[in-house]
C-alpha cells in the first residue's frame, strides 16, 4: 500500500522543491540588483560627465586637424592612402 503513494509523495516533494528554488533564486536576484544598482548609476554618471569632456576635446582636435588639412592636404591624402593599403593587406591575409 505505501508504494501506491510513493509517486504522489515524490511529485509533491518535487513541486515543493521547485517552489523553494524559485523563491531562493528570486531573492538572490533581488539582492544582486540591490547591490549593483548604485554602482551602475555611479558609472553612468561618470560616463556622462567624462563623455562631455571627451567630446569637447575631440571637437578641439578636429578643428585643429581641419585647419591643418586646409593648409596642406598632401599629408592627409598620403595618410589616407596608407591606411587603405594597410587595411587591404590585413583583409587579404584573413581571406586566405
Amino acid at each position: 500500500m505505501p508504494s501506491r503513494h510513493l509517486p504522489q509523495t515524490v511529485m509533491a516533494n518535487a513541486v515543493e522543491a521547485g517552489d523553494f528554488a524559485r523563491k531562493q533564486v528570486s531573492g538572490l536576484v533581488r539582492e544582486a540588483r540591490d547591490a549593483t544598482e548604485p554602482a551602475l548609476h555611479q558609472a553612468l554618471d561618470f560616463a556622462r560627465h567624462e563623455g562631455d569632456a571627451l567630446v569637447e576635446a575631440m571637437g578641439t582636435q578636429l578643428k585643429r586637424a581641419g585647419r591643418a588639412v586646409k593648409a596642406d592636404p598632401v599629408p592627409a591624402l598620403v595618410g589616407a592612402i596608407g591606411v587603405a593599403l594597410l587595411a587591404s593587406l590585413l583583409l587579404a591575409r584573413r581571406r586566405r
